[in-house]
């Protein structure tokens, strides 16, 4: 398949000044950093909508900001019964033909890979609209947490899972390297049998020490990858920390090279939410029905605030026209 996902676009919007756009619908999801509520504000939209993730375990004084919005909320038991939830009750929304803008800076991964599985897979729309805040700061530096209690399962994301073979040995683990030493560990343990463990990491950084953050932090899980982080490293990759498309080019050009000789791949997207988007990209572009998963180490809670101050804000089209094609 020839494809050149550098070609899509995206958008530098201003952050303190006015946006020149509006769309029908915008979605969000509600957490403690200014950036969301940022953006949420700055949004010119005929409805917005707040989804209130069950992982996040807010308090109820945290609803006194929520209560002035459109929300939706639910402690549905997983992220497609969730979604699922939200979208009959909004049964008379257009959800295939709507202008449908979603912010993905306070969803938690697998919520939002699910949002726009239904809306690309199920209702067979050819784009979608997603901004991405930056962050001035994460709020403890390098050692900012951003999953917490216990440990649930590792599996695929709803939506994401490959037509495996049973064969194991041949199989290809790919990590998008962020902040959570845990969950990179956990990847690994789930998948220690993959012949071949790579990593992306997030190049350049959002911000110029975050770079020496994220490499801190995947340091400490890089035992049981028995590999070391460097730029020399064959099985290290690098990709922009706020460009999904050159995140998904990077994966198509992996895949393009090693396709035929991996049995099974395993995609960690736990790195930022720009460049989990670019593996959403590339996934349902091109790995429908094919061998190859996106999963995810589910955790109890997720902190509710991680970042100070709004740095960049993008605005990325994410386009599907090879999706569901073999």
């Amino acid at each position: 398949m020839s494809i050149d996902y550098n070609f899509f676009y995206k958008e530098d919007l201003p952050v303190k000044e006015d946006w020149d756009f509006e769309v029908e619908l915008f979605i969000s999801a509600y957490n403690k950093s200014e950036r969301v509520k940022t953006v949420y504000d700055k949004v010119n939209a005929k409805q917005k909508h707040w989804l209130v993730l069950p992982d996040y375990k807010f308090e109820p004084e945290d609803w006194e900001y929520l209560n002035k919005n459109n929300t939706f909320d639910s402690t549905c038991d997983s992220e497609a019964h969730f979604i699922g939830q939200y979208i009959s009750k909004n049964n008379e929304i257009d959800f295939e033909k709507t202008d449908i803008c979603i912010d993905a800076t306070g969803f938690i991964k697998p919520y939002l890979m699910t949002l726009i599985y239904y809306l690309i897979v199920i209702k067979k729309r050819d784009n979608v609209k997603v901004i991405f805040s930056e962050p001035q700061e994460y709020d403890k530096k390098h050692l900012t947490t951003f999953s917490d209690g216990d440990e649930l399962v590792t599996r695929a994301v709803n939506g994401f899972s490959g037509v495996g073979h049973n064969e194991q040995g041949d199989d290809l683990l790919v990590i998008g390297a962020g902040y959570d030493d845990e969950l990179i560990r956990r990847a690994v343990e789930e998948n220690n049998s993959a012949k071949q463990k790579l990593q992306i990491f997030g190049f350049p950084s959002l911000r110029a020490d975050m770079y020496q953050q994220n490499i801190l932090r995947a340091s400490k899980a890089s035992s049981v990858i028995d590999r070391k982080i460097n730029f020399n490293n064959e099985y290290n990759h690098y990709a922009p920390a706020n460009d999904p498309f050159a995140t998904a080019q990077l994966l198509h050009e992996l895949y393009s090279a090693k396709g035929k000789d991996i049995k099974n791949w395993y995609l960690y997207p736990l790195a930022t939410k720009a460049q989990m988007l670019g593996f959403v990209l590339f996934y349902l572009n091109e790995c429908q029905g094919k061998p190859v998963s996106i999963m995810y180490p589910f955790s109890e809670t997720h902190s509710v605030e991680t970042s100070r101050g709004t740095a960049r804000i993008w605005l990325y089209t994410l386009e599907f026209p090879y999706q569901d094609c073999s």
